[in-house]
């Protein structure tokens, strides 16, 4: 929803996976989804929300206003355990952006396998999101 590194591929991969892409302006959202899903097809919303309050409120509300069921698979999932689930099921992620300290430009472009990971987890001085989602109002709990 508010990826932003990278995200002029998103038509690229979607038609390698034989999705369609939908691009709309934040403020024409909750519209496009509601002209999207008008038939009662589909009746759920499965999103990406791990740690982000924003996101994940913002798609609740929107699903509550048009009757739509919200499902946030990885809301609250440990950071560490989707990378290594990203690892074992082999999905063939990259990192596309850098914005922890530790962290350098050299990691960009980087497929994240095993060997990443571990010098990521070497990498890190401190706690932080290992997994980036846009638009956080506020990190701290």
């Amino acid at each position: 929803m508010f990826h932003v590194p990278n995200a002029r591929y998103a038509s690229e991969v979607s038609s390698l996976l034989g999705l369609n892409t939908v691009f709309c302006k934040e403020n024409e959202f909750e519209d496009k989804i509601k002209e999207m899903t008008a038939d009662g097809i589909p009746t759920a919303i499965i999103n990406g929300a791990i740690a982000s309050n924003f996101q994940r409120n913002k798609l609740e509300l929107m699903c509550t206003r048009l009757s739509l069921l919200c499902y946030s698979p990885l809301w609250r999932v440990e950071q560490s355990t989707v990378m290594e689930e990203i690892i074992r099921r082999k999905i063939g992620a990259i990192i596309v952006a850098i914005s922890a300290e530790g962290l350098d430009e050299t990691f960009l472009g980087k497929a994240i396998d095993e060997s990443s990971n571990k010098k990521i987890k070497r990498n890190l001085k401190a706690s932080i999101a290992l997994i980036s989602q846009e638009k956080e109002e506020n990190m701290n709990p």
